[in-house]
């Protein structure tokens, strides 16, 4: 009998949902809010099309894990990448959330294991801060969709953001590859394995000419950190 073992090549993809249920709150002009969580996965779980596979998925909501187990699951399993999702909470706030607290623990332990890493927003910044980056508000909400430059200026693609918090002060170690037009990190290298987003390249742009471009650029980027 012939048995179907193609799972077993497979890609193994760990996402590490931050989530968490905030009564209320609303990404501005989005009808869905962020509560919605399993939306949210869904957009990025359709990252497995730059591979041009299926991709087994493994989704932990962090707000309900424990750190031993999270730590666990990191060393005893065998993932080809980890991501680390956005979030509707601030990494300020530990008192009312302090899960935040094993989602920065679990951050420092990501930045020195051999795995590639993919933190996206919410992510970027626990991967930041977990550095040694300062994590601060913005003066107002960003939202919508941005142009990310080079060091040299050069446009590199638009995405599409929502955040109130971003990074600065990054340690020597860490290398911007992209940014917005007034120096904020968008896109930044932690190291060979780590990789940090500000936006949520997950979500869709409205310009196809600018959805096709920003496509072939973060297929690129994520091939070269997951082979």
């Amino acid at each position: 009998m012939n048995q179907d073992l193609s799972f077993l090549r497979m890609k193994k993809f760990l996402l590490l949902s931050h989530y968490a249920p905030k009564p209320g709150f609303k990404y501005p002009g989005i009808d869905c809010p962020l509560a919605h969580r399993e939306t949210a996965h869904k957009r990025i779980y359709d990252f497995e099309r730059f591979w041009g596979e299926s991709v087994l998925w493994r989704t932990i909501e962090v707000e309900n894990t424990s750190i031993e187990d999270l730590e666990a699951l990191i060393n005893n399993e065998p993932w080809d990448a980890v991501w680390l999702s956005g979030s509707p909470y601030l990494l300020s706030e530990t008192q009312t959330q302090p899960w935040i607290k094993n989602a920065l623990k679990i951050s420092e332990s990501l930045l020195k294991a051999q795995i590639p890493v993919v933190g996206l927003c919410f992510g970027l910044q626990l991967l930041a801060k977990a550095s040694g980056a300062t994590v601060t508000e913005t003066d107002t909400y960003k939202s919508g969709e941005i142009d990310i430059f080079d060091l040299e200026h050069n446009k590199l693609l638009r995405t599409r953001t929502y955040h109130e918090n971003y990074v600065a002060n990054l340690p020597s170690t860490a290398k911007t590859l992209g940014q917005t037009k007034c120096g904020m990190p968008y896109i930044v290298k932690f190291n060979k394995k780590v990789l940090g987003i500000q936006s949520h390249p997950e979500c869709a742009l409205e310009s196809m000419p600018e959805k096709q471009k920003a496509e072939m650029f973060w297929q690129q980027l994520f091939l070269d950190l997951i082979k």
